[in-house]
């Protein structure tokens, strides 16, 4: 019996799911935890209950594979309905713990449950998990408290309370440098602002805002939980003090930082820059006490 010789043409769809649009990577160069499109067209077949089966050289990872094609068996065995020019079309998402490195997925056609097989392979190139590294610095040097208006008038001076002037508030900055391709991204972290910013001194918070949006307050902390960040982005602390207390320094430390990419959310490898001494430090200045008027 004369063999029949099937000819498969492999053409990959550079376009990412659209769940994932990575920034850097694609269907060849894929990311641990990324989830990408195939397709798989120009398959001739003699009959309609065809198959596809996928394997992997290299992988040492589970990957799952998501398709409309019916299952055959579980050992990524998929029927193919229909028998001229049929496109093969399925997404894998790599497993979060793959190794980065050379692997090779291969997809074996056969033609029917007892027909012949074709197979074509593909060179695909897991890569290293991208990072980011955040920075904080102080955007405000020295804070002097700005007290009640008009001027009070043989009243005792008091400091402004409730909602404030903006002379009253602290700006830091928080500067992103993810890992060399990565352009679309966003990044979370904790920012801690200490236990005397709550009451523990004079010092009193009682306002925190970033520009993305609110943050929340991490219960058992001294500090606030920021997410969705793009970029560099600021955080704005608002305070009352009381007159006469010591110069303070007011010191913002951040931690916890995540990296999500299409997303899938990346906390291995990520790092704080250590600031520059006293850069992420912001003074609030002494402010003289005033009694009252005597005559």
């Amino acid at each position: 019996m004369k063999q029949k010789i099937f000819t498969l043409v492999l053409m990959l769809a550079m376009v990412f799911v659209a769940s994932s649009a990575w920034a850097q990577g694609n269907a060849q160069n894929p990311y641990p935890g990324g989830t990408y499109s195939y397709n798989l067209n120009g398959i001739y077949t003699s009959v309609t209950n065809a198959t596809a089966t996928l394997a992997w050289t290299g992988m040492t990872q589970t990957a799952t594979v998501t398709t409309t094609h019916d299952v055959v068996t579980a050992n990524e065995v998929y029927e193919i309905d229909g028998m001229n020019d049929h496109i093969f079309d399925f997404s894998i998402t790599y497993n979060m713990n793959e190794t980065s490195g050379p692997k090779t997925l291969r997809v074996t056609i056969k033609d029917g449950a007892t027909g012949c097989e074709n197979y074509i392979t593909l060179s695909i190139n897991v890569q290293t998990p991208p990072t980011i590294a955040l920075q904080i610095t102080s955007a405000t040097d020295i804070v002097c408290q700005n007290l009640g208006t008009p001027a009070n008038n043989e009243n005792a001076a008091t400091p402004i309370i409730g909602t404030q002037p903006s002379p009253n508030q602290l700006t830091f900055v928080i500067t992103p440098t993810p890992s060399t391709g990565v352009t679309t991204y966003t990044y979370d972290f904790h920012i801690e602002l200490g236990d005397w910013a709550f009451g523990a001194t004079p010092l009193t918070v009682y306002s925190v805002a970033s520009a993305i949006g609110t943050p929340t307050f991490a219960a058992g902390t001294t500090g606030y939980d920021i997410s969705g960040a793009s970029g560099a982005t600021t955080v704005v602390v608002r305070f009352t003090t009381t007159p006469n207390q010591a110069q303070e320094d007011f010191a913002a430390v951040i931690s916890n930082p995540v990296l999500t990419v299409s997303s899938v959310d990346y906390t291995t490898g990520n790092t704080i820059t250590d600031p520059v001494a006293g850069t992420n430090v912001s003074t609030i200045t002494f402010m003289p006490a005033i009694g009252t008027f005597s005559f």
